[in-house]
């Protein structure tokens, strides 16, 4: 696929397509099947775009109340006749008095100095009590948008750095550094919504969840929970079915379907988009480290040594953790049976979970060192951790089945391609393992740059997407399909 400016930083899909951003903070979409790129979202432009527009709006009014320009005289006025070019009547001006500056450099630099720090805290004062939302209201004429703001200094919009991201069905979230939660239509790529609140906490983990958001933040260890409410033409329309016509109709091109024409002026003149935050609680005492939601539930995971769990529908806290004796590092919810967990900590403990009841089925001490990735099949528990190993735990009872050394670990992921095959990065590849024996079934090379990490892996069906440097790789491997579906 086609590099990116700068490394990726986060890929995610939604089954169709592959959304992928960089440090950069520019947006890709790719097509899942073929790997062709789709669109391109350029977050940097929109952003100076939307910026010049509201300075435009905040400076004096008088220059747009006529109907016509103001004239060139008016702005540039011509200064020519009035310089006096006739240096011979001056005279030089001397005192008898020595000036030293060197007494004076103090005196000025203290006043400039106060007069700076009394700037910038004016200016930290504005931009901390900004407070907006913005709706998409007619994407037709170049992504205008209707904004609440508090003050015309913070429409000054500025490009934050992406630290989590997710995708489900064509609408891709993007949680930034500085708080905000941006929503961009993928085929389309305009924005469908901005959220910010004033909380300037950067955003961790994001999910979508049907029609709610969840987003962790890292200070405080807060956790937010957003509604999303689509209007056409200034009245409520049920998610589910704007979910069904995303994917139906702007997705996919059938036979009797709506022509993409069509679809588009429709959505452009009809759809609005908003989010409105229901709830937010302090779920931990620490900054949340990981998240995931399942079968109506929220785990969490933080740096404080629990987990805690919600419920989606409500935000209600249902169970607190305890079992890590260090900060959560990853975890995992079952999406078969909905109510197995897995957790891995700093201290090397692996514990798996009973979210019915809330209690510990096992509790390992898997690892000499931190445990970086977990993930299950239908008969194991897969962990690795810094020790440079891979083990391989019975899922029901945590018995020792098969330790793997992997050597060094470079990437911080596992992941399962079938029952009992395994797929964990290296530098410059991939290498496929049997956990049943141990056994390496493929080494894949993906390039020849030592110094290329593999840090992000996601099961395409039959193919593994993952990141190399500033290109995404899609390997295939369609007997996985034909033998295990």
């Amino acid at each position: 696929m086609l590099n990116h400016l700068f490394q990726i930083e986060c890929i995610a899909t939604d089954g169709v397509h592959l959304a992928s951003v960089c440090l950069g903070g520019q947006l890709k979409i790719w097509d899942n099947s073929t790997g062709e790129l789709v669109n391109v979202i350029d977050r940097k432009s929109y952003f100076i775009d939307e910026s010049d527009k509201f300075v435009n709006e905040c400076d004096d009014p008088s220059d747009y109340e006529s109907a016509s320009p103001p004239s060139t005289d008016d702005v540039f006025p011509k200064l020519t006749n009035r310089i006096n070019t006739d240096f011979s009547s001056f005279k030089p001006r001397t005192s008898d008095d020595a000036f030293d500056a060197r007494f004076e450099f103090y005196r000025v630099f203290k006043f400039h100095y106060s007069n700076s720090k009394s700037n910038e805290a004016a200016a930290g004062q504005s931009s901390s009590s900004r407070q907006r939302q913005i709706s998409r209201q007619d994407s037709n004429k170049s992504n205008n948008s209707s904004r609440k703001t508090s003050d015309c200094g913070s429409a000054n919009s500025k490009l934050s750095s992406v630290w989590c991201m997710d995708y489900v069905d064509n609408l891709i979230i993007i949680g930034c550094a500085d708080g905000r939660l941006e929503l961009w239509e993928a085929t389309s790529t305009k924005v469908k919504c901005i959220f910010e609140d004033g909380n300037q906490s950067g955003v961790t983990n994001v999910k979508i969840v049907g029609s709610r958001i969840i987003a962790a933040r890292f200070v405080r260890g807060s956790l937010d929970l957003l509604q999303l409410q689509t209007f056409n033409q200034g009245r409520p329309v049920d998610w589910n079915f704007t979910c069904a016509y995303r994917r139906t109709h702007i997705r996919t091109g059938s036979m009797g379907s709506i022509s993409e024409r069509d679809i588009k002026n429709q959505n452009d003149s009809e759809e609005d988009l908003k989010c409105f935050k229901l709830l937010s609680v302090k779920a931990h005492q620490q900054p949340i480290t990981c998240l995931d939601c399942e079968g109506g539930r929220i785990v969490t995971g933080s740096q404080d040594h629990t987990l805690k769990v919600y419920r989606v529908d409500n935000g209600d806290p249902v169970y607190t953790l305890h079992g890590h004796c260090g900060p959560i590092t990853c975890l995992f919810i079952d999406r078969v049976c909905p109510a197995t967990a897995g957790s891995g900590s700093q201290d090397g403990m692996l514990c798996v979970w009973d979210l019915l009841s809330g209690t510990c089925m096992y509790s390992i001490q898997a690892h000499d060192g931190c445990i970086i990735s977990i993930t299950y099949s239908a008969s194991y528990v897969i962990s690795l951790g810094i020790d440079e190993r891979l083990c391989v735990w019975e899922r029901f009872q945590g018995h020792i089945l098969n330790t793997i050394l992997v050597g060094q670990v470079f990437s911080n992921h596992v992941l399962m391609l079938a029952p009992h095959l395994a797929a964990t990065g290296r530098n410059g590849g991939l290498i496929i393992w049997d956990v049943r024996n141990g056994e390496c079934v493929r080494n894949i090379t993906l390039g020849r740059d030592p110094f290329v990490f593999i840090n992000q892996l996601i099961l395409l069906r039959d193919a593994v997407l993952c990141d190399y440097g500033k290109q995404l790789r899609i390997v295939r491997f369609p007997l996985i399909t034909h033998k295990f579906d």
